[in-house]
């Protein structure tokens, strides 16, 4: 039975970040992964609402840290809330030793992709 792709909810507002990080997972992906994406917390919300109503699972969340008006802790709540995974990425400039992310850590289970990211910190987003 062939299996279905995975899907990763990609959240950033800038929008050359989100094609530039859809473009290249499908790319490592072979294109058997669906990337959604979400240039602010409220379509990220109804992306990861449409989903868990249809029944279908997102498998994986990046989110940038700095959303101009949003929260990657808000974000990160609902997608968990949602979905059983933990296959959570924040994507930031800021070192991972930085106390706004060293606390984001610590309320959820996460990893940093630092920008700019390398092909190998996407591809471990596809090996979950």
């Amino acid at each position: 039975m062939e299996r279905e792709s995975k899907s990763i909810l990609v959240v950033d507002d800038e929008v050359l970040i989100l094609e530039s990080i859809k473009s290249q997972l499908e790319r490592l992906g072979n294109h058997q992964v669906t990337i959604l994406l979400a240039d602010s917390e409220e379509e990220a919300h109804e992306i990861i609402d449409g989903y868990h109503a249809s029944g279908k699972s997102i498998d994986a969340l990046i989110s940038d840290f700095r959303l101009p008006q949003g929260s990657p802790d808000a974000i990160i709540t609902h997608f968990k809330l949602c979905f059983a995974t933990n296959a959570v990425y924040v994507l930031t400039g800021m070192p991972e030793n930085h106390p706004d992310i060293q606390a984001l850590q610590k309320r959820h289970s996460l990893k940093v992709i630092h920008k700019p990211w390398s092909p190998e910190e996407l591809l471990s987003v596809l090996t979950l």
